[in-house]
């Protein structure tokens, strides 16, 4: 009975290490298997979100540098139409029969405001002038005052 029953106990120990190898190998397979598509997952998510990445980070390069332009197209515009209110006051200026070499510099706020530069001994000359002739015409308001880009000049002369 004893060598039956040692028999029957090499029996279940082998049958306990064959099973535990064979469940084993299986779970080494199936966390195999789990690794192998978590990191095909990861994988792919991280190359989705690096291609997202690098798309974003491309839009606001191009939207950076367009709006850097517009700041540059801003700057040219506005210097364009200061030259264009210079001339037209020197010549609205010389139709009122004033010199039009007296305005130094001219800047128009649109619809309201035309502010032009003199030398302080023309401020008065150009202020009658323009504003006789041209307010109506011109804009809402002409603002005259001393350049004091030029050394001469307090500050600034207004009239409505």
């Amino acid at each position: 009975m004893s060598s039956e029953l040692d028999r029957a106990r090499q029996a279940k120990d082998d049958w306990t290490r064959a099973t535990t190898a064979a469940v084993e190998a299986g779970l080494d397979e199936l966390f195999g298997w789990v690794d192998v598509r978590l990191a095909s997952i990861v994988d792919d998510a991280t190359a989705q979100i690096e291609a997202q990445f690098a798309a974003q980070a491309a839009d606001i390069g191009s939207t950076r540098e367009r709006f850097e332009q517009l700041g540059r197209l801003r700057s040219a515009v506005r210097s364009a139409l200061d030259a264009i209110d210079l001339v037209l006051t020197r010549r609205l200026l010389a139709l009122a029969g004033g010199d039009p070499a007296a305005i130094r510099r001219a800047h128009r706020t649109p619809g309201v405001e035309l502010r032009v530069w003199t030398d302080t001994s023309c401020v008065v000359d150009v202020r009658a002038r323009l504003h006789k002739h041209l307010v109506d015409v011109l804009t809402e308001r002409i603002e005259i005052c001393p350049d004091s880009r030029s050394g001469e000049g307090d500050g600034a002369a207004a009239d409505d």
